[in-house]
């Protein structure tokens, strides 16, 4: 029998694998567009900004008219002896009645950890101050989380004469040294009261109690030695501190309307407003 050489049968094997990968259908394309690979990157438009969100009120049953406004800051009160630091405002109109819900944004880059921040509120209509928060709301730091519920006072309380006297008035501590004092929501505010008829003096310092004489001397007030509790406190040393030295250092004093002033020569370093005793 006649056979083929073994050459020619590998030949023949290659050349029917070649004809049978031509004859095999052609892969689907798999073509991909930048899109579909491309990750979506949102910018920094897209992320909303961190809010403080809360409620303000307040105790008075005083309604409201529609050009009242509310302002809300968020302050950097870390330093005491200077004034608080504004990082973040706004202004809403047509508030309605109270209680009345806020957000306010602030830039997360300017809260540091070690710092303290508070949020304050005030009302007013047709630029006249109506309510104020006259205690610390903290927020952020310290424990704190992003939301106050503030609860304003009455700039001028109902139960305050309109034309204080120097004695049998609770004057309460507004500002040294022209600027305002802080008083922590679980804190007594400091205070100060004269009587007339044994001409005694007794105040709060915002830690300790103090008491002592007083009299008018050339038409200003002349306080003697002074007796005071000396207790250690956690909040209200800062306020003691410079109350006590502003009081020491007061040379003359005058009263307007509800309000008690006391200088250092041209130099206003004590400021009360006459008001309802707690």
């Amino acid at each position: 029998m006649h056979t083929l050489p073994k050459k020619t049968l590998v030949l023949s094997s290659i050349a029917s694998l070649a004809i049978c990968a031509a004859c095999a259908p052609a892969p689907e394309s798999t073509n991909v567009t930048a899109d579909d690979t491309t990750p979506t990157v949102a910018t920094t438009s897209d992320i909303p900004a961190p809010q403080i969100t809360g409620t303000v009120s307040y105790r008075e049953r005083m309604a409201l008219t529609s050009s009242a406004q509310l302002n809300i800051q968020l302050q950097d009160i870390s330093l005491a002896d200077v004034a608080a630091t504004i990082l973040a405002e706004k202004t809403i109109g047509n508030i309605g009645q109270v209680p009345v819900n806020f957000t306010l944004e602030y830039d997360p880059e300017m809260i540091e950890d070690r710092h303290s921040y508070a949020v304050r509120a005030v009302i007013s209509d047709k630029g006249q101050m109506l309510f104020t928060t006259d205690t610390v709301y903290p927020v952020l730091t310290r424990g704190n989380d992003n939301n106050a519920e503030l609860v304003l006072v009455s700039v001028i309380p109902a139960t305050s004469p309109k034309h204080a006297k120097l004695t049998e008035t609770y004057w309460k501590l507004f500002a040294i040294n022209g600027i305002e004092v802080a008083v922590a929501e679980d804190q007594r505010a400091a205070f100060l009261q004269f009587t007339g008829n044994d001409n005694v003096t007794r105040g709060y310092s915002g830690c300790n109690q103090f008491s002592g004489s007083w009299k008018i001397v050339d038409e200003r007030i002349e306080l003697g030695p002074m007796a005071m509790t000396m207790m250690a406190c956690v909040q209200g040393m800062e306020t003691e501190t410079a109350f006590m030295q502003a009081l020491d250092a007061m040379e003359r004093h005058a009263i307007q309307g509800d309000e008690l002033r006391m200088f250092q020569s041209d130099k206003e370093v004590l400021l009360f407003k006459a008001a309802a005793e707690p």
